[in-house]
């Protein structure tokens, strides 16, 4: 089991909805042929429609963009594009959460990601969810 899957998914589907109608690629910057894609992926029968944690890892492409990452490893893809895809999943959380950054070292997006979403759920459980 990923780390990713820890996690309950509760609000997951509003962040999805929510990288869904964004109207350009996060990297190319592009307007067309947009998909929304996964850095931890949801699989073919996964179901996009019900809460999943993995959603949470969801960002706005172009189709080129997705079809390469699903091609490479991370590591391969940060070399070809210089993206790295955990920063891009930590600044678009950071944003839709609206949490301080602070400063994040170039390797610690990943578990920047998780401690983030950690910290969705006990404020989720609380009842006091800063979203």
């Amino acid at each position: 089991m990923s780390r990713i899957d820890q996690f309950s998914g509760d609000g997951s589907l509003e962040y999805l909805a929510h990288q869904a109608a964004k109207t350009e690629c996060c990297f190319t910057h592009r307007r067309q042929g947009l998909e929304t894609a996964h850095i931890k992926h949801i699989g073919m029968g996964g179901n996009r429609k019900k809460p999943n944690p993995r959603h949470f890892t969801a960002l706005r492409w172009h189709y080129t963009v997705h079809r390469n990452h699903h091609r490479m490893t991370s590591e391969e893809f940060f070399r070809e594009y210089g993206i790295n895809v955990w920063e891009a999943v930590g600044r678009q959380l950071a944003d839709y959460f609206k949490v301080d950054l602070g400063y994040v070292h170039i390797g610690d997006w990943e578990e920047f990601v998780y401690d983030l979403l950690e910290r969705v759920e006990e404020e989720n459980e609380g009842g006091n969810c800063f979203v």
